[in-house]
């Protein structure tokens, strides 16, 4: 087996990962938390349940004007009425709901990042990478919004907020999801796969064998 294209394969790909990283850091980190929030408000924002909301809060928009993350608000009809009793009754509380913090860096640069460095690390057909690349990231974006979407509802769900329960069938798959999804190995392996499917054809895979294993 020859080491040389592995080492060269890995030295690429962690110097395409410190630098998006960077890229992401310094440059991107902003427009994508925007992007990312509005896709999740556009899909998940809202009414749920019975009776349930979820505001999604960005950057810069008001209660989360000092953050750099984006937040999500959860609440019901039976929080606010409790509320509004305790202040009627003369009680000096703050009305505080739940609220789900969204690192968008944790949540979803690192695995896009993952990704776009696994392709630029084997490119050799730029035009074929920059479809992969294009194609990859749309997939892997909506996944990683459906993974933030799964995770409000069991947030949700294990509050008892908006009518909803973690009981049943319903509740134990729930659970089983959320567990799996946050788990960081499981979003790597969904980025490998879209990047062995998107970036490599069949005879790829037979000329890389050759060079691996050819003297």
């Amino acid at each position: 087996m020859q080491a040389k294209p592995i080492l060269i394969f890995i030295g690429k790909f962690l110097l395409a990962f410190i630098a998006l990283s960077a890229i992401y850091t310094y440059v991107l980190n902003k427009p994508y938390t925007n992007l990312f929030g509005n896709t999740v408000k556009m899909m998940y924002g809202g009414a749920f349940g019975e009776d349930g909301k979820r505001e999604v809060l960005l950057p810069g928009d008001e209660n989360n004007k000092n953050s750099e993350q984006m937040k999500v608000v959860l609440l019901d009809n039976k929080m606010i009425q409790r509320y509004q009793q305790a202040r009627a009754a003369g009680q000096n509380v703050q009305f505080t709901p739940p609220t789900v913090k969204v690192d968008t860096w944790v949540q979803a640069g690192i695995y896009l990042v993952f990704f776009l460095s696994l392709v630029i690390a084997t490119a050799s057909d730029w035009k074929r990478a920059l479809i992969a690349i294009g194609i990859g990231l749309l997939i892997l974006h909506f996944f990683l919004v459906f993974k933030t979407g799964l995770r409000l509802q069991f947030e949700a769900a294990n509050k008892g907020i908006g009518g909803t329960a973690l009981e049943g069938f319903g509740g134990s798959v729930l659970t089983f999801l959320h567990n799996l999804l946050r788990l960081a190995n499981f979003n790597l392996l969904i980025a490998l796969l879209l990047w062995l499917f998107l970036a490599f054809r069949m005879e790829d895979f037979e000329k890389i064998k050759q060079r691996l294993f050819t003297s």
